[in-house]
């Protein structure tokens, strides 16, 4: 096989990207690190460089999961601000729910050996995804819909 050199990170985000379509897919117990080496023919050495584990890719591809909801939303709402703060709300509500095609993903992630992941990754949601409800709690507030002091604590 004839040797490929990337950037690091380019390199890195195609493990994850293939990583993913595998978790989408596949059972979490019959993905194997090697499986993942042989989709995207890469060296052991070049997926062991960037991952330890395959709990270690499934963290990253939930990172990344969780990173695209946040910037979807944050454009979302950049795009209507004219709209009533309840219609916001509407909004986030619906658009924070996951893609359907990730049902195997989030089982994969709702695996007991992965509690530690799923921890993780609730509270980097509830962290990222707070001020966005904050902000639109915030505009309800002064649109006199909602009522608190305390909006971030509200939203999260």
């Amino acid at each position: 096989m004839k040797r490929i050199n990337k950037k690091a990170s380019e390199r890195k985000s195609e493990i994850i990207k293939a990583a993913r379509d595998h978790f989408r897919t596949k059972d979490f117990r019959k993905i194997t690190m090697q499986g993942l080496i042989d989709t995207i023919g890469i060296a052991k050495g070049t997926l062991y460089l960037h991952f330890s584990s395959k709990n270690e890719i499934l963290e990253a591809v939930v990172k990344q999961m969780v990173d695209e909801q946040v910037e979807k939303i944050k454009e979302l709402l950049n795009n209507n601000t004219s709209l009533p703060a309840l219609e916001k709300f509407r909004l986030l509500i619906v658009e924070s729910n996951m893609e359907e095609d990730n049902d195997q993903l989030l089982a994969n992630l709702h695996h007991p050996d992965n509690y530690e992941i799923h921890g993780r990754h609730l509270a980097r949601t509830i962290e990222e995804m707070a001020p966005l409800y904050a902000s639109v709690i915030t505009d309800g507030c002064k649109e006199k819909v909602f009522n608190t002091k305390h909006p971030l604590e509200c939203a999260e």
